[in-house]
This record gives C-alpha cells, sequence and structure tokens, in this order.
C-alpha cells in the first residue's frame, strides 16, 4: 500500500482521515500521540511506527503487524472456514494469502477472484446489486451444514 499508484490513491485517501482523527483524539487525549509526528506520516509503515503501535504496546510497527497476522492461527481453526479475496485488492496482494496446502487443514477453503477488489464483489447495476460474496458465504455455511465441508 506505501508504493506506487495504492500509495497515490489509497494510502493518501486513508492518511488524510487517519492524520484528522489522531489530532481530534489529541485534543480530548492531550499527549496519547506524537501528533507533529503523526501529521507527518506518509505510509502506512509510519503512521502504524508512531500511532498504532505505540498505542497497541507493540515495539514498532512490525511487532506490531506480525503479532497481529492471523496466520499463524489459520492451522488451529477446527470449523470450516471460508477465506475470500480478489488478486486486485489493493490492502491484500495475492503474495500474501496462506497456502492452504501448506497447512493441510481440512477446515480451510479459500476462493480467489480475479476482481472484487478488497470489499467488493457487488455485479448488477446499482439500483439492483448483487452481493457475491455474502452470497457465497451462505451458500458454504449450508454446505458445511449439510456434511459437505
Amino acid at each position: 500500500m506505501d508504493r506506487g499508484f495504492n500509495r497515490a490513491v489509497y494510502t493518501a485517501n486513508f492518511l488524510t482521515s487517519m492524520r484528522a482523527k489522531v489530532a481530534a483524539k489529541a485534543r480530548i487525549y492531550p499527549g496519547f500521540v506524537d501528533v507533529a509526528r503523526a501529521r507527518r506520516a506518509r505510509t502506512f509503515a509510519e503512521y502504524d511506527r508512531v500511532v498504532t503501535a505505540p498505542l497497541g504496546g507493540f515495539a514498532d510497527e512490525i511487532d506490531y503487524w506480525t503479532r497481529s497476522s492471523s496466520g499463524p492461527y489459520l492451522a488451529r481453526i477446527r470449523r470450516p472456514t471460508l477465506l475470500i479475496s480478489a488478486r486486485d485488492d489493493p490492502f491484500v496482494p495475492p503474495a500474501s494469502l496462506p497456502d492452504l496446502e501448506a497447512l493441510g487443514s481440512k477446515w480451510l477453503a479459500a476462493e480467489v477472484t480475479d476482481g472484487g477488489g478488497h470489499v467488493g464483489f457487488i455485479a448488477g447495476p446499482p439500483w439492483r446489486p448483487s452481493f457475491w460474496a455474502e452470497a457465497r458465504a451462505i451458500e458454504f455455511l449450508e454446505d458445511a451444514l449439510d456434511g459437505g465441508v
């Protein structure tokens, strides 16, 4: 997210909003973070280093990202679980998705579509949208309840 097109579009937009929220919180809770450094953050890494990590008790942004990742817990899942992602997701690139085959879990299934973005999967006209991910989740749960998963 901190490079190229994504940085110019997504990161800049999100950080504008996030920096404003930090400034507003600082008026209520003075000194809770270094607001001047937060305002200078131009990447998620910088922001997480200055704001998120210290507030969460993490050493730095790498410690935060590592310890907050769900990856190490996937192999422990013991309920049918469907992971849905899209190859064009600007936040979660395909290379960061778990290798389910390597995990060897019968409980996990993944569906990675070509399109859908980060929270998309919406089709049809605006006046009659269809929500693919939600419909697919219901199908998956119905199969699981029927013993198919």
